[in-house]
């Protein structure tokens, strides 16, 4: 079987996964893009990677999911400590003895298991954890970030078990070739976000900086090769839009995740009007801190020749 992270794109045979059409990847691209969201958006978990973007709309959340912490759970202890909300950690590479602090007694939980659908005894699938909660204990919250087993885990799992998330924030992986592959796309990746159609609404979006971006042919939109996205359900929105707040993209709370990599800004086509002052500032801000981080460098000069130009020209419109 040909996969990718765990899901089946063998060549079936069908036409229509041979190529990917331009209206499917635009749907696609579409869902996404953030929409206006009804809440402003706050940055829970410090101000290093791991961090995310999430709306201000915790009152009654009453438990968080969170697979592949790795050895830090700065996010987990901002939502235990500021909102108290119940955190349950799972990963398999780490141990409760690695993490950075300690786990709060009665609020966090950590066991050293996968989150995946392959019923192995080191594992457990979202069903098996939400099976685990009172159906009336309140929304959750979906923090994900499991390198790649993020799709196989999301198209296993039940639109209905979704939707008792009332946040969901994932890091997707190779997402740049997914829109450029046509098997992993018509299998995978368009799936996956019609999958999260149906009960979410991207609220924003922020481009990893560790690999880059690229830009596939059949799209022509630069799409990073990780992406951060924070969906909010489709029920939390109002019908007055006009006091929603307004996408800021990249957001003032952004932050690069790694600083001695030139910083990452989505372009144009991932908003539905001109960039907004205040985000051209954090863009200015991002490059400042990239040329300041290396300004001891030995070929300093060069840097701010090649960045400076590439930043002019590209990023700031």
């Amino acid at each position: 079987m040909t996969s990718f992270f765990g899901c089946d794109i063998s060549n079936d045979g069908k036409t229509e996964n041979q190529i990917i059409d331009l209206k499917s990847a635009m749907e696609t691209f579409e869902i996404l893009t953030p929409k206006r969201s009804p809440y402003p958006l706050i940055r829970v978990g410090g101000s290093g990677d791991g961090a995310y973007l999430i709306p201000d709309d915790l009152s009654q959340v009453s438990h968080c999911l969170s697979p592949g912490v790795n050895n830090f759970k700065h996010f987990e202890d901002e939502l235990t400590t500021r909102y108290g909300i119940n955190c349950d950690m799972y990963d398999a590479s780490s141990d409760v003895n690695k993490l950075t602090t300690p786990l709060i007694e009665g609020k966090q939980t950590f066991e050293k298991l996968w989150l995946d659908i392959d019923n192995k005894p080191d594992s457990i699938s979202i069903k098996q954890w939400l099976a685990s909660k009172s159906a009336d204990s309140g929304d959750c919250i979906l923090q994900i970030d499991i390198e790649g087993a993020e799709y196989r885990n999301l198209l296993g799992a039940d639109s209905k078990d979704l939707a008792r998330f009332r946040i969901i924030v994932i890091e997707l992986h190779k997402m740049a070739s997914g829109f450029a592959r046509p098997m992993v796309f018509n299998k995978v990746i368009r799936p996956f976000f019609k999958k999260l159609d149906e009960n979410f609404t991207c609220v924003h979006a922020h481009p990893n900086n560790v690999l880059g971006m690229y830009k596939p042919q059949n799209l022509q939109v630069a799409i990073p090769r990780i992406l951060e996205l924070t969906f909010l359900r489709k029920d939390r929105f109002t019908d007055d839009g006009n006091k929603s707040s307004p996408v800021s993209l990249p957001h003032p709370l952004d932050i690069t995740n790694v600083l001695g990599k030139p910083p990452l800004h989505l372009g144009q086509e991932w908003m539905k009007s001109p960039r907004q002052l205040k985000s051209r500032a954090r863009m200015m801000n991002d490059w400042l801190d990239y040329f300041q981080h290396h300004s001891q460098t030995k070929n300093f000069r060069k840097l701010i020749a090649a960045q400076a130009k590439y930043a002019i020209k590209k990023q700031f419109t």
